[in-house]
């Protein structure tokens, strides 16, 4: 009867050090997480941008109808907002663009 009591908190015993292994495997996951988000948050504005144009320069915004309109993404952006698909306008059609917009304003 003492060997099965004696295997028995063995038993316990290894799991309490298995499940301590874990937890203290978990803390440590968790902190390089943490220290790596923090990291990325600290440098997000290292890189220069993507963009290539504000949006009210892209050759997908506006239509004839809603001048906010992005044809590319289907959704009203603002003006001065920035997309990394943009298309630049070529200078005939931008021309083109101001001259209308003057013209319904």
């Amino acid at each position: 009867m003492t060997e099965f009591f004696t295997t028995v908190g063995a038993v316990v015993i290894i799991s309490m050090i298995v499940a301590m292994i874990f937890a203290v495997i978990y803390v440590i996951r968790q902190f390089i997480r943490e220290r790596i988000w923090i990291y990325k948050y600290n440098h997000r504005f290292d890189k220069p941008p993507t963009a290539k144009c504000y949006c009210k320069d892209c050759s997908f915004f506006g239509d004839f109808t809603n001048r906010r309109l992005c044809r590319k993404h289907k959704e009203f952006v603002a003006d001065d907002f920035f997309c990394k698909d943009a298309d630049p306008c070529k200078a005939e059609s931008g021309l083109a663009r101001e001259k209308r917009d003057k013209e319904t304003e």
